[in-house]
Parts: structure tokens; C-alpha cells; sequence
């Protein structure tokens, strides 16, 4: 059972920071160094500032990313940048976007989902992939820096019949409340505190489990701590949401030495393309298992997993079937994280790769919502980075403060 409340959120007086578009920011494991110091630049108070602060060489225990954002949030409640809602409420949250050059919408509603003292709450959040030490050590040590969830997990969830999503496409209907754009999205938010609209998202949710999304690791630093803080802020999308995007996360490797293309085809089947674009459009086509692509920013192949490969492995679970798995267990055993990079966008990992910041760059095709969905709910967890939910939810739209 799934048990989400209506809070009062500490939100940006827009008034005093000329809108939300300076201060908003996309969650702080997409945001690139280059992002940051642009997000730096936006604002005095964009939320980078506490989400994902700057490191200097100077920085010490009493002086570091972690003590400023203390600093800068208390500072921005205190001089009014943000204000409390005077009532609960759930915020509604409109993405708007583009994808394969299609105007889309997404729609969330964003609420406090409450930790259960014992804990039994993960038998009904479905996490699907497996989480990385540094990420849950980084975001402990902003929790304890900030006693607040500054951006909300972000999770989906059956709605047979499209109940709640029919009612959130009336509630959109109307003027929202707030209006910011973030790169290529325009965000729109409503502040609802209709009883009745809660009663039925209330209701709904406690009758089915919900998948995360994202936000994997926020969220079992959440639930360490549920004792001290007893929920977490999360956005809710409807799986019957029709701009619900899920893209596949690519694997950027840094080698030592040169390829040794004969490794792969111990494994593979290689067959060379004209250019990237081919390679994608084949992925998607592709039924069955071991479908990959492959390039060292020279040329791109094909990659099919040998069916003698394939034969010979123990299939201990559904998982074998990703190609996720393959990869990483297969293929290329033995890669250290650190020698990994994930990208979402194609095109730039292999900008990475030509650039020769890094040796190769191994494509996957995207695994459909209702099969990670059904997976999860098995309690089958994928490796790390195996989906990219687009677009990322909002950080900084409403901020769930624990005093």
C-alpha cells in the first residue's frame, strides 16, 4: 500500500526572483560542469547552489559544497526567496517538450509519500535499478546539510481506465499558477487542494505499487533515514500518460591501450554502417535477444551476440535477457564504473569517443515501461543507469522541508 499526503511546500516567491526560469534546475545527476557553471550564472538562487555546489581546492570541513548550501538555504528562507504554502496541497506539474520532433506534454502530481515505521513500504515501491555507494554517500551528506527533499522522486504508476490521469488533464485546463522554461521544456505548475481530486490520487495509489522512475539513490537515503524524517517527496506520472518517454542509457568506455576488436567478436557478430543514425533505426527494429551497436568513433558496427554465447550461458533470471546484462556481464566483464560513462544522448557519446577522451561506446535499446514495470514488481533489479525517463523532473519547484 502506497500512502501519499498533501504538504505545505516551501516555494520560490517568484516575484522576488523574476520568475522561476533563473532559479529552476534539471536533477543534479544530469547536470554537467558545463550546466553548472551556466546554472551558477543564471542566479544568485538557482538551486544548483544547493542541489549540486561547486567545489574549490580550498574547500575544508568547516568550508565545503555541503556547509554553503546550509548557509544558502537557511539565508534564502530568512530573506524571503522562499515562502511557505499557507495550506496542503499537491503541486501538479506540466512538462512540456519535444521528442522525434513532436510537441508532447507529461503530467505529474507531486505529493509526500509516507514511510511506514517498519519499513514494509518497499513491498510496494518497485525500485529497478541497482544503486552506486558514492551517489547514496554524496546525497546523505546534503540531507544532513539541508533537512529537506529539494527535488522529488520521480515515479509511475497503473491507472486502469486513465481515472486520475482524465481528472489531471481538467486540472491543466485552467491558468497555472507558475510558468518557467528549462532548456527546451516549457514547466507549468498548479497548486491543488481540492479535497476530492486528493481523495481519488490518495485512493488510487493505495490500491496499486508505483516503479521508480528515478531518483534511486534519493531514494534509499530517504529510507535510511525514515525514522527522522518518515517520507519522501515524490512526483507521480500516470502509466497511461501518453508523453511518458522512456530512452535507453549508452555506455561511454575509457580503455587503457588500443580496441581489440578481435575481444568483441569472440562475442559478437559484427557487421559495419554507414553512419550512427543507421545503427539506431536497426536497434529499434530489432526483436530478440543481444542486439547492440558499437563504435570507437571511427566506424560503427552492428553487434549481435553469438547464438553460441547465448547457448551457453546460465539464465538465472529474466534479467539475462537485457542487454543491459549482456553487456556488462558478457561482454565486457571485468569493466570497473570508473571506466564507464552514461550517456543518454547517442550522438554526444560518440562525440566523446572521436574526441578521444574515451575508447568506446556501446549502444542499447530502451526496455518498454511495462516490462521494467513487471520486473521490478518481481523485485528484479536492473543494473544501474539502464533507463532515462525524459524529460527529468524539475528541481526547485517545490521543496519539502522537514521543519
Amino acid at each position: 500500500m502506497v500512502k501519499v499526503k498533501p504538504f505545505r511546500a516551501l516555494r520560490y516567491d517568484s516575484e522576488k526572483t523574476k520568475g522561476l526560469t533563473a532559479v529552476l534546475a534539471p536533477p543534479y545527476d544530469v547536470i554537467t560542469a558545463e550546466q553548472q557553471e551556466a546554472l551558477y550564472e543564471a542566479s544568485p538562487y538557482n538551486m544548483v547552489r544547493l542541489e549540486l555546489g561547486k567545489e574549490f581546492d580550498s574547500d575544508n570541513d568547516q568550508d565545503n559544497r555541503y556547509t554553503r548550501a546550509t548557509a544558502d538555504f537557511q539565508k534564502w528562507i530568512d530573506s524571503g526567496i522562499f515562502k511557505q504554502e499557507e495550506q496542503d496541497a499537491v503541486y501538479v506539474i506540466r512538462q512540456k517538450f519535444s521528442y522525434n520532433g513532436v510537441e508532447q506534454a507529461r503530467i505529474a502530481v507531486t505529493a509526500v509519500m509516507e514511510f511506514p515505521e517498519d519499513g514494509s513500504l518497499t513491498d510496494s515501491v518497485y525500485p529497478h535499478e541497482n544503486t552506486l555507494s558514492g551517489p547514496k554517500a554524496d546525497r546523505t551528506k546534503l540531507l544532513q546539510a539541508i533537512p529537506a527533499n529539494l527535488s522529488p522522486i520521480f515515479c509511475v504508476y497503473p491507472d486502469k481506465g486513465a481515472t486520475v490521469q482524465k481528472r489531471l488533464e481538467k486540472v491543466v485546463q485552467g491558468v497555472p499558477s507558475e510558468t518557467a522554461d528549462l532548456g527546451d521544456q516549457t514547466v507549468e505548475m498548479w497548486v491543488v487542494t481540492d479535497k476530492e481530486f486528493i481523495e481519488v490520487f490518495q485512493s488510487q495509489l493505495s490500491d496499486t505499487g508505483v516503479l521508480i522512475a528515478d531518483g534511486h539513490h534519493r531514494f534509499s537515503v530517504a529510507h535510511a533515514n525514515r525514522a527522522q524524517y518518515g517520507g519522501v517527496m515524490a512526483s507521480f506520472v500516470s502509466m497511461e500518460d501518453s508523453g511518458l518517454v522512456v530512452w535507453p542509457i549508452h555506455r561511454v568506455i575509457d580503455l587503457e591501450g588500443q580496441v581489440n576488436w578481435d575481444d568483441v567478436k569472440q562475442f559478437c557478430d559484427l557487421q559495419e554502417v554507414p553512419d550512427l543514425d543507421v545503427a539506431l533505426q536497426w536497434l529499434k527494429s530489432q526483436q530478440g535477444i543481444g542486439h547492440l551497436a558499437v563504435s570507437d568513433g571511427k566506424k560503427v558496427y552492428q553487434a549481435v551476440l553469438k547464438e553460441s554465447i547465448w547457448s551457453s550461458l546460465t539464465k538465472e533470471s529474466e534479467l539475462t535477457e537485457l542487454d543491459v546484462s549482456l553487456l556488462r556481464d558478457v561482454i565486457l566483464p571485468g569493466i570497473e564504473a570508473t571506466q564507464t560513462t552514461y550517456i543518454a544522448d547517442p550522438h554526444r557519446a560518440l562525440r566523446i569517443v572521436q574526441s578521444g577522451e574515451a575508447k568506446l561506446v556501446w549502444y542499447i535499446r530502451s526496455v518498454a515501461l511495462q516490462h521494467v514495470f513487471d520486473l521490478a514488481k518481481k523485485g528484479l533489479v536492473m543494473a544501474p543507469k539502464t533507463t532515462y525517463f525524459y524529460p527529468k523532473m524539475i528541481s526547485g519547484i517545490a521543496i519539502n522541508a522537514f521543519k
